[in-house]
C-alpha cells in the first residue's frame, strides 16, 4: 500500500511539473469562456485582451470541458489584440496553438491567426493560413522583407467540418506544423526579425486596410515566446493546461480542473 501511494505521489508530481511548464513563455491565452463579451480576457496574465469586432458567435468548443469557442462569419467578424512588446518576438522562437473547425475550404487564403500584413509590403510578421482549394494545406509564414519569405506546409486538408488541434511554431532552425498532435510539416528556417507594429488578429489577417477574413470556429488560442516540445503539445491537446488564474490576487488555480 505504501509503495502504491509513493508511486501515485510521484506520478502526480510529474504531471504538475509538466503542466507548470505550459505557463512558461505564454503571452496570449484566449479561452473564450466568459460568454459573449466586447473584450475577451487574456488568461495568460500578460494583459493581451482581445477586442471583438463585428458579431462573432459563441458556440460549443471541441469538448465539453473546454467550454465555449468563437465562430467567425468570414465577412466582418474578428478579434484584435493590440500590439505591444510582448508580441514582438524579433528573431526568437514563437508558437501559435489553437483548436480550429472549418467547414469550407476558402479560396482567398484565410487566416485564423495573424500578425502580418498582406504580401507585397516590406514589413515582416507571422501568421497561419488555411490554404484555398488549389492547395488544401496549412501554411505558416514567418516574416517577409521584400521577397524574403519562409514557410512550411502541413499538407493536410482540415476544412472538413471537424475539430483539429493546430500548432504552428518556429525554433532556431525550423518551422513546424502539428495537426492533432502529429508533426505533419517542417522546413529549415533562418533567423529573421518578425517584429512589427501590427495587432495580433484572430479571424483575419493583420492588415487594417484589407482584411482577408476567416470563416470557421476557433478555441483555446495560445501564443508562446518559445517553441513547445512534443510532450507539451500533446499535454495541451488533452486539455491538461495549467495557468496562473489569479482573480483578485487569489491563489493560482488549475485551469483544466476548473473546466472539468
Amino acid at each position: 500500500m505504501k509503495k502504491t501511494l509513493i508511486v501515485i505521489f510521484f506520478m502526480i508530481l510529474f504531471s504538475f511539473a509538466t503542466l507548470a511548464d505550459l505557463e512558461e513563455g505564454l503571452v496570449v491565452y484566449l479561452n473564450f469562456d466568459q460568454g459573449k463579451v466586447d473584450t475577451v480576457k487574456d488568461m495568460s496574465n500578460s494583459g493581451n485582451n482581445g477586442v471583438v469586432k463585428g458579431n462573432p458567435k459563441w458556440v460549443p468548443g471541441p469538448r465539453a470541458e473546454l467550454g465555449s469557442a468563437v465562430e467567425f462569419d468570414g465577412v466582418e467578424s474578428y478579434i484584435e489584440v493590440a500590439d505591444n512588446d510582448s508580441l514582438d518576438f524579433g528573431e526568437d522562437d514563437v508558437t501559435m496553438m489553437l483548436w480550429i473547425k472549418q467547414d469550407v475550404d476558402q479560396v482567398d487564403y484565410p487566416r485564423p491567426i495573424s500578425k502580418m500584413p498582406l504580401f507585397g509590403t516590406d514589413k515582416p510578421g507571422f501568421d497561419v493560413i488555411t490554404v484555398g482549394l488549389k492547395q488544401p494545406a496549412l501554411r505558416i509564414f514567418y516574416g517577409m522583407s521584400g521577397n524574403t519569405r519562409q514557410e512550411v506546409d502541413g499538407g493536410q486538408l482540415i476544412a472538413d467540418g471537424e475539430w483539429h488541434h493546430l500548432v504552428a511554431m518556429k525554433d532556431e532552425e525550423e518551422g513546424k506544423i502539428y495537426i492533432d498532435g502529429n508533426l505533419v510539416g517542417s522546413a529549415p528556417f533562418t533567423p529573421l526579425d518578425i517584429s512589427n507594429d501590427y495587432p495580433l488578429i484572430i479571424g483575419a489577417n493583420a492588415e487594417p486596410a484589407a482584411h482577408v477574413m476567416f470563416k470557421g470556429v476557433v478555441d483555446e488560442v495560445a501564443v508562446y515566446n518559445r517553441a513547445l516540445t512534443e510532450d507539451e503539445i500533446l499535454t495541451a491537446m488533452d486539455g491538461k493546461v495549467i495557468l496562473a488564474v489569479e482573480p483578485g490576487n487569489k491563489a493560482a488555480t488549475l485551469w483544466a480542473e476548473i473546466k472539468r
